[in-house]
């Protein structure tokens, strides 16, 4: 075999390799539901049904609140919108601080059209924002990115496109490669990953206040990430770790003082429990 076929037989070898890690990294990235648990009403909650993106293409929940705070929300790799956790937590919140909500599912989860990638749950979270900002009813300075998990990263990248008035990163990691690092030390997948979602990455352009909250046992993204992202990023930062909490019941570890902590970075009073 000569060289030029050799260098030809490589390459395609090589390509075939990548073409399986691809497909083998969004399935164990993105865990899309379609099923629809519950709605806002359910935990009496007033809301609007939102279509919005290209063609409508990507579907959310706007929760009208009583302050001209608006936190939008980017939710995890898994799931959907409507996951009953994550609806009674936006009821709590809300309770008590009276801002506005919306929530909405990255392409390919819940009823929102296409395929999960990086790049396209960058531009639903542009879509998003766009949306929120059309309305008459939201202040458009004063929107907040409230991202956890996958969505952190997601919140994060939107955050060195537009300012938000407050960023807020829970159980946050550094980047997707260093994810892969830790889970599978004995693999080198670190130079074939295609999907960063570098948090830490996105830390160094964004001037926002931020905010991290995480729980001390996390077991899927351990703390030290929480840790490394405080330190890398700018002024003005402020970090709150949640003794005893995993990755999914931060606020309800977090309790009260988890509330307190929200309504003061948010320069929110608080309402009666």
């Amino acid at each position: 075999m000569g060289t030029g076929s050799l260098i030809v037989v490589v390459v395609l070898a090589g390509l075939v390799v990548l073409a399986r890690v691809m497909r083998l990294e969004d399935a164990f990235i993105y865990f899309p539901d379609h099923e629809t648990y519950t709605t806002p009403a359910e935990f009496g909650l007033a809301y609007e049904e939102v279509r919005f993106g290209e063609e409508g293409r990507l579907h959310g929940w706007f929760v009208p609140g009583r302050t001209d705070v608006t936190i939008l929300w980017f939710h995890g790799n898994a799931g959907n919108l409507s996951h009953p956790g994550r609806v009674e937590f936006i009821r709590r919140l809300h309770d008590r601080l009276g801002a506005s909500f919306f929530i909405f599912d990255y392409r390919g989860y819940g009823q929102s059209a296409g395929k999960p990638s990086e790049e396209g749950l960058y531009q639903d979270a542009q879509d998003a924002l766009a949306y929120l900002q059309s309305r008459d009813d939201v202040n458009p300075q004063r929107i907040v990115y409230y991202g956890k998990s996958l969505g952190a990263a997601v919140a994060s990248h939107l955050a060195t496109q537009e300012a938000p008035y407050r960023l807020i990163l829970e159980s946050a990691f550094t980047s997707t490669p260093d994810m892969a690092r830790e889970i599978y030390p004995f693999l080198p997948l670190r130079p074939l990953l295609y999907t960063r979602y570098s948090n830490r990455d996105h830390l160094a352009a964004i001037h926002a206040p931020v905010l991290f909250i995480h729980g001390d046992s996390d077991s899927q993204v351990p703390v030290q990430h929480a840790d490394t992202l405080y330190a890398v990023a700018n002024e003005t930062k402020q970090q709150y770790i949640v003794r005893g909490a995993d990755h999914d019941d931060v606020y309800l570890y977090g309790g009260e003082q988890y509330i307190e902590v929200f309504a003061e970075f948010l320069s929110l009073p608080l309402a009666p429990p």
